[in-house]
């Protein structure tokens, strides 16, 4: 009976390591921020975010994406009504990649799309439109609302854990990636807005702490009564 007790723990612990090997691992995400301080043609004040998640499918990389209409008037002119339409994207190294909308209602996949006069980008994705910038804005994420989650398969000679490493590498305020929302039915400004966007910028160093006045004194006493003590002592050595 003990015996039996003891080969059903090994094996117990045998299925539960092999669980926790064979399992995939937690998928790493980046979020963007899109407002002003980024840069925008309008500076409404219309702003987004857009979270990107990362695993390992097979050879490829999959990145879900989720993107949300931030706009809630604290930014820029103070735009309270924005309707999100197209997103623009830069990419680490890869050799092809596949969308899937997923039901939500941005279907086209567009290739080195421009929105001037921010330039061009690797992909993007919006409405069902023939012009990537403009069209008809129907069917587009409204303010305080999200798109469902769309899907991206990428081909590419890394795993995810080094291509989430290089796309956020890429967005930081001094990597070489762009990214870029377009914005329609804007209650600010001139009714429209094109607006960059990254990583958020690293914290500010923690300032230097220096003694009040009276810390210094004590300190001061503190040193002349070391070196005191340190006298005494030297001459009763004498």
């Amino acid at each position: 009976m003990y015996g039996a007790t003891v080969m059903r723990n090994v094996f117990g612990g045998l299925a539960v390591a092999a669980a926790i090997v064979a399992a995939t691992p937690a998928a790493a995400a980046v979020t963007l921020e899109f407002n002003p301080s980024w840069g925008s043609t309008e500076n409404t004040g219309a702003t987004a975010t857009a979270t990107f998640t990362f695993t390992d499918v097979g050879s490829n990389v999959q990145m879900d994406l989720v993107l949300a209409n931030t706009t809630d008037g604290t930014d820029g002119l103070g735009a309270t009504a924005a309707t999100l339409v197209a997103f623009a994207f830069d990419l680490p190294t890869f050799t092809g990649l596949t969308y899937s909308s997923n039901g939500t209602t941005f279907t086209k996949l567009w290739t080195n799309p421009s929105l001037p006069p921010l330039g061009t980008f690797d992909r993007g994705i919006s409405l069902n439109r023939n012009s990537f910038g403009g069209g008809n804005p129907g069917g587009g994420v409204t303010a305080g609302n999200s798109l469902g989650m769309v899907r991206f398969t990428v081909d590419t000679i890394l795993d995810a854990a080094a291509f989430e490493s290089a796309f956020a590498a890429g967005y930081l305020a001094n990597g070489t990636f762009d990214a870029a929302v377009r914005f329609q039915q804007v209650n600010a400004g001139g009714g429209s807005d094109k607006v960059l966007g990254g990583l958020p910028p690293p914290p500010d160093p923690p300032p230097t702490i220096v003694p009040e006045p009276s810390t210094w004194a004590l300190m001061i006493m503190g040193f002349m009564g070391a070196g005191m003590v340190l006298r005494r002592r030297r001459a009763v050595t004498a």
